[in-house]
C-alpha cells in the first residue's frame, strides 16, 4: 500500500491506463500519431481507451471546479486547485463523492483504500 492520495491514486492509474494502451497500439502496429491527429484507430480499443481516459481527467477536473463554486457560494473561496490538493480544510478530496466513485474503478489496486469506497 502507498501514500498517495485519492486523486494522486486516480492520476497515477490513468496513467498506466493510458500508457497501456499506447502499448497495445503500438503492438498492433497502428500509427500512434495518426491516432494523436485524428482520434481514429482501425483496431478500435487502444483509441476509446484513451478517449476514456480523457474524459475521466476532464470529470475529475469538473468535480472540483464544481466543489470551488459551492465554496465560493459558502464565503471560504477555496479555488479548484486549493480543494483538488486538500488545502481546503472544509472540502477534503477524499470525501467528494464523485471522486471517490472515480476511484472506485481501481478497487481491486492495491494501492486503494478502503475508506474510499463509496457506501449506500
Amino acid at each position: 500500500m502507498s501514500d498517495l492520495g485519492i486523486v494522486e491514486f486516480i492520476t497515477a492509474r490513468l496513467a498506466d491506463t493510458e500508457a497501456e494502451a499506447a502499448y497495445v497500439h503500438s503492438l498492433l502496429r497502428c500509427n500512434y500519431y495518426d491516432l494523436e491527429a485524428s482520434g481514429i484507430c482501425t483496431c478500435g480499443w487502444p483509441a476509446r481507451v484513451l478517449r476514456e481516459v480523457a474524459a475521466k481527467r476532464a470529470i475529475l477536473e469538473r468535480i472540483f471546479t464544481y466543489e470551488a463554486k459551492i465554496d465560493g457560494e459558502w464565503g471560504c473561496c477555496h479555488s479548484a486547485e486549493d480543494i483538488r490538493t486538500g488545502r481546503c480544510p472544509d472540502t477534503k478530496p477524499d470525501e467528494i463523492e464523485g471522486v471517490r466513485l472515480l476511484a472506485g474503478i481501481w478497487s481491486d489496486h492495491e494501492s486503494f483504500r478502503a475508506e474510499w469506497s463509496v457506501t449506500e
